[in-house]
């Protein structure tokens, strides 16, 4: 279920963003089409390429069994026992690292921490410090934490999408017609 989250949450991801540059632009009604070019768009690109199933094949047969009994894989360990390239897993894992901190996460961050400052005038530096504290917590809590969350999210995520969708849809048709009204 964790991987349908991992799934969920990227299709929402980048339905709002499209969406939101959608209604920035003055294009309200692309907002739900937008998403669903999103869903549509990860879907196919899951089905049809060979990519991301490779990826996975190869995670699970070079992952390995941790002395606690957990499994613990990905493209660091398919360089490294698949490839005998353990100086590149090092390298990928440690390049990796260093993109978590300032790739997609910083500007979701970003753009929830200007939305309070100036709708609310919470101050930038609290909810940052706020947001860190929170996925602090979430990703050091290990795997199954992030599976957790994720699973109670992304429902809630997918609901207020079509929800603001349905909003931003009907206040265009509304504006729409206060403009040719006029």
């Amino acid at each position: 279920m964790a991987g349908i989250g991992w799934r969920l949450e990227r299709l929402i991801d980048q339905g709002i963003s499209g969406a939101t540059a959608a209604y920035a632009t003055g294009a309200a009604v692309m907002a739900l089409p937008a998403g669903a070019m999103a869903a549509t768009g990860t879907t196919v690109e899951f089905q049809q390429e060979k990519l991301p199933l490779s990826e996975a094949l190869l995670s699970i047969r070079y992952r390995i069994r941790m002395p606690d009994g957990s499994m613990a894989g990905g493209p660091m360990y398919v360089l490294e026992r698949g490839m005998k390239m353990r100086w590149l897993a090092v390298v990928f894992a440690a390049l990796t690292a260093v993109a978590a901190f300032g790739i997609g996460n910083m500007v979701q961050a970003n753009s929830i921490s200007t939305l309070l400052d100036e709708q609310m005038g919470v101050s930038r530096w609290a909810s940052g410090a706020v947001m860190t504290v929170l996925t602090a917590i979430v990703i050091l809590g290990g795997i199954q934490s992030i599976a957790r969350v994720c699973e109670a999210l992304v429902p809630f995520m997918a609901g207020f999408y079509v929800i603001g969708c349905l909003i931003l849809l009907i206040d265009s048709v509304y504006r729409s017609a206060r403009t040719g009204a006029s």
